[in-house]
């Protein structure tokens, strides 16, 4: 399928959240995509090249976002959230969580970003490319232990549900890349979530720091550091497929084409 003080508050309203219907993506719960995946409208609608195979949409809602703009007006931008989810036999091999603005903001606001990534250091890997002022541009790399494991509510939560449903193995510890990128007056967020327990590379330890993926710890074990930086290289790949473009007088797009990159495994 084709398919500084300005933010006062930005937070979703569970009561707004529901199906992504508005606009002409098509995405509903349960289709099927490759290829590519389209997403918002106007000037802020992004084509997104997916990684090889087909993916499920796991979830497509809408959330209205309460925020204050430079002249203490309120706004409600729709910020566009997105699971997709990609199985191999009897584990769910990769995730795709797309969170972007569905779009452009009338006036100018220093940012829309939900949150700024950029400024995590503690990371696996981290290149903040061209971050500064008012826009966003980076890749970071890490790893999350539990895993969909962890009591809660939410996306994730209900992830872990179908999963458990499914008879879908769940993951202790994945890695994760956050490609976070925001204009004065628009954002994407793409983060993928893949297993390492596809090569049998899984670690049950709970605590962050003593993981074995832990930037401090993971040159001690050559398997899953050889592991981490092929996923590196990976991410360093599909980046340039999935940058919003620079210029605020034309659609944001997509570099790169119908280009794609392969599945991680």
């Amino acid at each position: 399928m084709r398919t500084t003080s300005m933010i006062a508050m930005l937070a979703c309203a569970a009561a707004t959240c529901s199906q992504v219907l508005a606009d002409d993506s098509g995405l509903r719960t349960g289709a099927a995509v490759k290829d590519e995946l389209s997403v918002g409208q106007g000037q802020a609608r992004v084509t997104i090249p997916l990684p090889g195979g087909q993916w499920q949409v796991f979830r497509a809602e809408e959330q209205e976002m309460r925020m204050l703009n430079a002249l203490d007006q309120h706004m409600a931008p729709i910020r566009l959230d997105i699971l997709l989810t990609q199985r191999v036999g009897s584990r769910v091999a990769m995730t795709i969580r797309i969170e972007a603005s569905k779009d452009v903001l009338p006036g100018r606001v220093t940012s829309l970003r939900v949150n700024d990534p950029c400024k995590r250091t503690d990371t696996l890997y981290r290149n903040p490319y061209d971050s500064g002022g008012a826009t966003v541009n980076c890749l970071l790399v890490n790893h999350r232990v539990g895993y969909l494991r962890a009591a809660g509510t939410g996306l994730f939560q209900d992830l872990r549900s179908w999963m458990t449903k499914e008879g879908i193995d769940i993951p202790t510890t994945v890695l994760s890349a956050t490609f976070a990128q925001s204009l004065p007056n628009r954002f994407l967020t793409i983060t993928v979530y893949v297993d390492p327990a596809m090569r049998d590379l899984d670690s049950a330890e709970p605590i962050w720091a003593s993981s074995p993926f832990h930037r401090d710890r993971i040159s001690k074990d050559e398997a899953r550091d050889r592991y981490a930086k092929e996923f590196v290289a990976w991410a360093e790949a599909y980046r340039p497929l999935i940058s919003i473009s620079r210029s605020s007088e034309s659609s944001a797009t997509f570099a790169g084409g119908n280009r794609q990159v392969p599945a991680f495994r």
